[in-house]
Formats: C-alpha cells, structure tokens, sequence
C-alpha cells in the first residue's frame, strides 16, 4: 500500500485546486454518500456484519434520522445514518471526528430515542428488538484505559462487578476508536481493523488492494474516489476542507494571540476563548452547526448557545 507524502488536505497543481484520491469519509456530508444512500446501503451492511457477526444480518432498511422530542422544550437530535435489519434490530450509526464534553451520556440520549421506536402499541412484553449505538470515532476516547491492541468497545447494562449478569441486552453502545488501529496492527488483523485503517487514512493513501477481489474493500474504495464526483460535489468537498482548515487557523491564531498578549491563562482557557470568538464568527457566516461542532470540539448545544 503507497502512502501519499502530503497532508491529505485540498492542493494546488499549476493553479488548478487538486483533490486526493481518495475522500475523508469522515465528514458528515461524505460519511452519509458513503454510508447513508440506497446506492451504496450494502456497504453499511457488510460494516454492521463486521461489527456484529452474531446476529447474521440478511438485509437492512434506512430509517428517518432526525427525531423531534414529544416533550416541549427538550433537545432533538439528527444521526448521521439510521436502519433496521430483517430481524428489527435498529442501528444508529454515528461519526465523531473530535472529542466532545460528555460523549457517553450523548450516546446514551440518543439510545433513548431509538428504544421508544422499538415497541408497537399494544404491546404484551417490554422484550424489545435490540438497539445498537455505533460510533465511528477518530480520537482515542479511552487513552490508556485499554489494551494496545484494543480498538472496539462493547457497552451493555450489567450488574457491576459481574459483567456476566446482564440486566438487558436490549442496548448495546459499540464505539470503533479509529487511531487506536496502527499501520501494523491494521494489516496483520482482521478485517474489521483494516477497514478502520483505511477509512481513517483515506486521504494519505493511494490505494486499498483488497478491492479487487473483496467486496467491502471494494464499495469502500468506490465511494471514497473523488474521480467519481460529481461538479457540485467536488465544489462542496473544496469547501468543506478550506472552512475547517480556515476554523483550524483561526482557532490556533486567536490563541496564540491571548498568550502573547498575557490575557490567557494556559493552553486550555486559550483554546476556550478562541474558539467561542471563532464559533461567532463562523455562526454570523451561516455556517452549518454540525461541521461547526465537529471542528472545534463543541457539542452542537454549546455552539448554538454561543
């Protein structure tokens, strides 16, 4: 596999904006072409049959993905991707590309949404099809609280202790921890390991060769080659990576600005104070709040509060 020197980033070649080969998947917008569309909804269920061999998933089904609280005043919430298996299992399917204040009790609140959907009226049981949780995260959300080789982790309601007596396993919250999967580990493991390689590299690396005799590598790789964009996708890819790397400078600017200036104390309240002038500005551009979010490190609910 040949890596690509560059930092993955939009380019210049005699004038023209070049673009990788391969898109960063790892955007909302580019996750949903790849994840979230009739045209390739096999490739998220060869990713869910990966993730969950046990439950032998024949088919799936997309599912709304915005979901307005019954009670007034109560926060919504959009997921990135939404389906139910033939069974009537139901998957959230998140990307999370920075780390946020309380991330597990955000899983845990979408959860909430997804249970309530599971049972019809008139039910005679409160035995429910399993719901799961999965996000794709690109930080290491556990640090030095797992093992080296650990990269996916399994949360379910069970007595403390015991791991073995399991109140319900109605829910499970799956969180994929992409950086935690090396090169090396990568391509000595399994299959599941290589696709969290490849799809959190896309943009250094020229190639997948399991593409040519491996359907999953092969749907990866096809929905991630910016040869097959269409104009308005490419002038929307362009604009995607300059907005966050414009956020990203002006965010590092303004707190190298408050250092020199004396009027910030430390790395952390220098971010912090940059990033909300940040967050004004790009709010007064009409800037999406998701992508917002994602960059700075904000839940979408300190942005919209900013």
């Amino acid at each position: 596999m040949e890596e690509r020197r560059e930092n993955g980033n939009i380019g210049e070649e005699n004038g023209l904006i070049r673009l990788p080969k391969l898109a960063n998947l790892l955007y909302d917008e580019w996750f949903k072409r790849a994840f979230g569309t009739e045209k390739r909804k096999r490739l998220l269920l060869l990713l869910l049959r990966e993730i969950l061999p046990e439950r032998k998933i024949q088919s799936i089904e997309y599912q709304q993905t915005e979901h307005i609280n019954l009670f007034a005043g109560k926060a919504d919430i959009r997921i990135d991707v939404e389906c139910l298996s033939d069974d009537g299992s139901r998957f959230m399917v998140e990307v999370q590309r920075a780390a946020q204040i309380d991330f597990g009790d955000r899983m845990m609140y979408y959860s909430s949404f997804a249970i309530m959907q599971q049972l019809k009226k008139g039910h005679r049981s409160f035995r429910h099809p399993p719901v799961y949780v999965i996000a794709l995260m690109n930080f290491d959300y556990h640090r030095k609280n797992a093992g080296k080789d650990e990269f996916m982790f399994r949360y379910m309601m069970n007595r403390e202790g015991n791991p073995g007596d399991i109140l319900s396993d109605g829910l499970q919250v799956i969180l994929l921890e992409l950086p935690r999967v090396t090169k090396e580990a990568a391509m000595d493991g399994t299959r599941l390991q290589r696709f969290c390689y490849y799809l959190s590299h896309m943009t250094q690396i020229e190639d997948i060769p399991e593409k040519t005799d491996d359907e999953l590598f092969r749907m990866l790789y096809n929905s991630a080659e910016t040869y097959n964009f269409t104009a308005d996708e490419r002038n929307k890819y362009i604009e995607t990576m300059t907005t966050e790397q414009d956020i990203r400078n002006q965010i590092e600017f303004g707190r190298l600005e408050g250092l020199r200036d004396g009027r910030l104390e430390g790395r952390e309240e220098g971010l912090k104070e940059a990033k909300t002038e940040i967050v004004k500005a790009m709010r007064g551009k009409g800037m999406d709040i998701k992508l917002i979010a994602e960059v700075t490190g904000l839940s979408e609910e300190e942005v919209r509060k900013i």
